[in-house]
Parts: structure tokens; sequence; C-alpha cells
């Protein structure tokens, strides 16, 4: 009897393993800006060109509206990410929706019209708790971007001003 309990929670237990979801939320952008912006993180890029590809689940260009938030997702935990596909940060790209809408993808990437690019080292990742905010907050100060920190928030605040 005890064998035959022992073969029952080894079948649930397996049952039960086999059944997860081995998804993990690799990065969160939350937008916390007045516009609404579309973001991208592309599973890598090409001679610092950015390719749009599908390793992650879902992996396609985003809009978010002010204060939404977005995860994405991948199969592997976010440590893994950065050993095996990430050796170099990983980059979050946030565009204008306006842009695009404009001038289509090919032109808005081939010209990298871009808000802003993040690149989140796995350091940056442990400190902000796998969360970036457009515009970015005071934690990502340090966080490598283009344009640099204080021109984003620049560029932020005059197209709020520009908007009003």
């Amino acid at each position: 009897m005890k064998n035959l309990k022992s073969v029952f929670i080894f079948l649930v237990s397996a049952g039960l393993i086999s059944s997860c979801d081995y998804e993990s939320d690799i990065i969160k952008v939350i937008n916390e800006s007045d516009i609404t912006i579309t973001v991208y993180i592309p599973s890598k890029t090409e001679n610092g060109k950015i390719e749009l590809t599908d390793n992650f689940i879902g992996n396609q260009p985003e809009t978010l509206e002010p204060g939404d938030s977005l995860y994405y997702y991948t199969r592997m935990s976010p440590k893994q990410m950065f050993a095996q596909n990430y050796k170099v940060p990983i980059p979050v790209y946030i565009f204008a929706p306006e842009d695009i809408e404009k001038y289509g993808w090919e032109k808005v990437i081939a010209d990298e019209m871009i808000i802003v690019q993040y690149s989140v080292s796995a350091d940056d990742a442990r400190h902000l708790n796998c969360r970036t905010t457009y515009p970015p907050n005071e934690e990502m100060k340090n966080v490598l971007m283009y344009p640099p920190y204080e021109e984003v928030i620049e560029n932020y605040n005059r197209m709020i001003s520009e908007k009003e």
C-alpha cells in the first residue's frame, strides 16, 4: 500500500510538472508618460541594426497607452537569457506610433527613428527588478540609453509642452 501511495504521488507530481508553463517574464515595460508609445524588444541585433525576429513569445511591437504596462516573456529565466542570448545588454526600443503610421516600419527601423533605446544589462535588470519605464525614472538614470538620460527627459518634456 505504501508503494502504491508513492507511485500515485509520483504520477501526480509528474503530471503537475509536465503541465507547468515554463515561461517567465524577462522584462516589464511601463508607460508612465502622458503619450502613447510603441515598444519593441528584438531577440537580437545584427551589426547594431534592429532585426525583427520572434525569439520572444509574442515578440511584436506593442503599443502602450499612458499608464499601461507590458511583460515580455521568454521560455528561459532572465539569468539564462542574459547568459545564452544576450552576452550584451537587452535592447528596449521606444518609438512614436505616429512615426510608424506615417512612415511604416521599414523606414522607422532603417532610419532608427526612436524616442529612446535602453540597453538593459544583467546588472540593470537585477537592480530594476526587470522593470523599465518611459520616460526613464530616477532608478534608470544609470542604464545605458540613447539619447542619454537628461536628453530623453528634456525631449519628453518638450513633447508634452507641445501637446498642450
